[in-house]
């Protein structure tokens, strides 16, 4: 099951990453049980583990332990691609702006010498 891509962007803050994580997590629960994928006691388990992840502390917590997660549970690694998904879009954001700081001091290679 592919899940609809929420946009994530750079300003949400935990609990707002959070509870995107939360549902695409239950998405999949709830598509995996209607398919068989999974069997009702595989879910119960599967939950409490995901349950026993919260709270996150902040986001590297949060990115910890959704790997961990992810990694014993593989079925359920779009939850983990979501979050990741954040961590991109900051990265990008950092490096725009520092290719931007760059381009106005006219240091065009050094801008583009940065995406290499």
């Amino acid at each position: 099951m592919e899940l609809e891509r929420v946009t994530i962007n750079v300003d949400m803050n935990l609990e707002e990453i959070k509870n995107i994580v939360e549902t695409d997590y239950l998405k999949l629960l709830s598509q995996y049980l209607k398919t068989g994928k999974i069997k009702l006691s595989e879910a119960k388990e599967v939950t409490k583990e995901f349950l026993a992840l919260l709270p996150f502390a902040d986001i590297e917590d949060m990115q910890t332990k959704l790997k961990s997660f992810t990694e014993k549970h593989p079925e359920f690694n779009q939850v983990y691609i979501t979050f990741l998904n954040k961590e991109d879009l900051e990265k990008t954001a950092d490096l725009v702006g520092k290719m931007k700081v760059l381009i106005r001091e006219n240091k065009i290679d050094e801008a583009l010498n940065l995406i290499k």
